[in-house]
């Protein structure tokens, strides 16, 4: 079967983290941040809040999303405590 797409961004903030793409401290918890980004794209497109034509203006405006939101994260100054520990039913998979 094919990976769940939570899991596929986990690897991939992974490998950004390991290409020194992506700081380390902006770890923990990116991938929330990445999805919920991602998640509002889509609700604004399904509800017809957002409309992009053709088909390819979609790909490109999520990868604007993923691109800024990347961009925040490694800007962001590490915090002075941790970010909290967000979970889910797909990270809390056995």
């Amino acid at each position: 079967p094919s990976p769940h797409p939570h899991d596929v961004l986990t690897a991939e903030l992974d490998r950004l983290v390991a290409a020194g793409e992506l700081p380390a401290s902006a770890r923990p918890g990116a991938d929330f941040v990445v999805w919920s980004a991602v998640h509002g794209l889509a609700t604004l497109l399904i509800d017809g809040l957002v409309q992009l034509a053709p088909l390819r203006e979609v790909d490109r405006e999520t990868e604007r999303v993923v691109r800024a939101v990347l961009t925040g994260l490694g800007l962001e100054a590490p915090p002075a405590t941790p970010w909290p520990a967000a979970g889910s039913r797909y990270t809390e998979r056995a």
